[in-house]
């Protein structure tokens, strides 16, 4: 029989593994972050049309009608209840646990959505945004080292509610937006993989605990 390993060691390995220590300021000059951000989300050819492409093959129709109503009560619940309580919040400065201990406040919030689904007009405070560098590692100074993310005031847990302007579409409780992918979870799950095999190999512990 093997040695006992005692709770106390795990739980200091488990946290040397998986602790990323992220820290940093972004020192860039604006002539810099300026180009930066242009090169990342301009699109000089985003107004020419694109040419037919013949031999496309469609696909069969969807077996399941698309519900393009708006959300329900219990949608709105549903999402912000997977909604961390420390999760960063918006340019207004609500947390989400607001919503989660005041149903009424909640309910509020769904009759605007609501109205603004059916009227098809949106709050300005709901289409801006505040954009924040992140660092993705330790000592993080060049623009490379930060990632970018962006607060809204719509956005629970770290889930975009669907506005008007996306033309969502609702199937088998999930929402997609206008491209029909829903690539987002995979994304995530490749990320937090990233960062634990990284932080494996980085770990003080020895190569038979690295397994």
């Amino acid at each position: 029989m093997g040695a006992q390993v005692s709770p106390v060691f795990m739980y200091c390995a488990c946290e040397v593994l998986f602790t990323v220590l992220l820290s940093g300021t972004l020192t860039v000059e604006r002539e810099e972050l300026e180009t930066h951000l242009k090169k990342t989300y301009s699109d000089a050819t985003r107004e020419i049309p694109l040419e037919e492409t013949t031999g496309l093959v469609w696909p069969a129709a969807p077996g399941i009608k698309f519900d393009s109503n708006p959300p329900s009560l219990q949608e709105v619940i549903a999402v912000v209840n997977k909604a961390r309580a420390k999760s960063a919040l918006g340019p207004n400065g609500v947390p989400y646990l607001l919503y989660k201990r005041c149903p009424n406040v909640l309910k509020k919030l769904h009759k605007i959505l609501r109205s603004a689904w059916n009227n098809i007009k949106i709050s300005k405070e709901w289409i801006t945004a505040e954009g924040m560098y992140i660092p993705k590692e330790q000592d993080s100074r060049g623009i490379n080292q930060f990632r970018p993310i962006l607060l809204l005031n719509v956005e629970v847990a770290e889930q975009q509610i669907p506005t008007v302007s996306q033309e969502p579409v609702k199937s088998l409780g999930r929402w997609y937006d206008s491209s029909m992918k829903d690539t987002r979870q995979g994304a995530e799950t490749l990320e937090i993989a990233s960062e634990s095999l990284l932080a494996i190999n980085k770990c003080i512990l020895q190569g038979k605990f690295k397994i």
